[in-house]
């Protein structure tokens, strides 16, 4: 059970999705993840039994119980698209801007990953280019009904 004595660190590597509720309540999870929830919220005057619901909803939330084995492929590719495809893009361009952030907030420290949002910036290009070969290549032999051609385009 998470709890407001938590601290913001310990909730974001038990629920990865704590990170995007801290953000939209501007809750810093990365320099200042060392204070308890019940701090950072009373700082921020955000209502610490709010988050800790969000927090509790996002964990509680049901998984994809779906038996994709048993669905049509047109339903599995939509799925596809539209829960990994769609939301990586932007996810990565996150990480990338919170790259840059950490970078300049705290240039010239030793502990610095330096270039990381430039790595991160060319593992956004490599996904791109890989969602695009699926997209255009990969998915249509399987919707045309030539998955069995799949094998070199997936090699």
């Amino acid at each position: 059970m998470m709890n407001a004595d938590q601290t913001l660190g310990e909730l974001v590597v038990e629920n990865p999705a704590a990170a995007r509720i801290f953000q939209r309540h501007g809750l810093d999870y990365c320099c200042a993840g060392k204070r308890t929830l019940l701090e950072a919220c009373e700082a921020e005057r955000v209502d610490a039994e709010v988050v800790l619901g969000e927090l509790e909803a996002a964990r509680a939330e049901p998984r994809d119980l779906v038996r994709w084995s048993e669905r049509p492929l047109e339903e599995l590719v939509g799925h596809i698209l539209d829960r990994y495809h769609g939301p990586l893009g932007p996810e990565i361009e996150r990480l990338v801007a919170l790259a840059r952030q950490v970078e300049r907030v705290h240039a010239g420290k030793p502990e610095l990953p330096e270039g990381l949002a430039d790595l991160l910036e060319e593992v956004l290009d490599a996904v791109r280019s890989h969602l695009d070969k699926e997209e255009k290549i990969l998915f249509p032999l399987i919707l045309g009904g030539r998955g069995q051609l799949a094998h070199m385009p997936v090699q």
